[in-house]
Formats: structure tokens, C-alpha cells, sequence
């Protein structure tokens, strides 16, 4: 959708809203009305992503993402991821969280914000990891 015909809806609802005498919620239509993102292409995602280790930045930490599904940590020893698949155009990521005397294993939905053959973007909520291609 072009940005007029979100303008135009925009003040649609505006109008609309003024021309009742109770209070109307106002709309944000750019969060209404976004565009899908073009389908991810999975060979894409196959290989090793790093970032630096929020920790010790000389090191580098990680996920290598293999054809078969089957995915691993790179220097992370408190995660160990186990697979991967796309859902809805999302990438799910399987991992073996390990704590003090208990452990946990956990599916996370991560949306695809950017992906490149270089760069890898995603997002859960409010967390945002930005891996490069090794």
C-alpha cells in the first residue's frame, strides 16, 4: 500500500471520528495498514551468524543454522540451540537453556527484520540481535 492510500485512510478515520459527538480512539494507520515482507528465503539463513559477546567483545558468540534443520551454539555455553525451521515467514529457533541446577528447553518465534547474504536482523519484542555472516 502506498503511503496516499495510508494518508488518505488516515484522514478517513479522522473525519469519521469527528463527526460523532463521543469520544473516538484515533488510529495509527501506518501500524494498521503495513505491507507483508516478501517471503524469507531459507538457503539464505543457512551458515554461521556471530555477534559480539556482550561480555568480552574480543569474542564472538552465535548460531550456526545447517540445511538440514539442525542448528548449534557458536561460543555460547548457557544456550544450546538444537534446530531451526520458518514459520509464517518467521524463523523459529529451538534451544536447551541451561541454569544452575536446571535446564529448559525453549521454541522462540524470532521476526526477520533484515536478511541479507551478509546480515541477519531479528526481533523478539523488545530484543534486538543484529548477527553478520561468517
Amino acid at each position: 500500500m502506498n503511503r496516499m492510500k495510508i494518508i488518505t485512510v488516515a484522514l478517513c478515520v479522522l473525519l469519521l471520528s469527528s463527526c460523532d459527538d463521543t469520544e473516538a480512539e484515533v488510529i495509527d494507520a501506518t501500524e494498521v495498514f503495513t505491507e507483508p515482507k516478501p517471503d524469507v528465503k531459507p538457503e539464505l539463513l543457512v551458515g554461521d551468524w556471530v555477534e559480539p559477546n556482550p561480555i568480552d567483545a574480543d569474542e564472538l558468540q552465535g548460531i550456526e543454522l545447517l540445511k538440514d534443520g539442525k542448528a548449534r551454539s557458536i561460543n555460547m555455553e548457557t544456550t544450546q540451540y538444537s534446530k531451526w525451521y520458518i514459520t509464517e515467514g518467521k524463523l523459529a529457533l529451538i534451544a536447551k537453556s541451561i541454569g544452575i541446577h536446571t535446564s529448559s528447553i525453549d521454541t522462540t518465534v524470532y521476526t526477520i527484520e533484515r536478511l541479507t547474504d551478509k546480515e541477519l536482523v531479528l526481533k523478539d519484542r523488545d530484543l534486538t540481535i543484529s548477527y553478520t555472516k561468517q
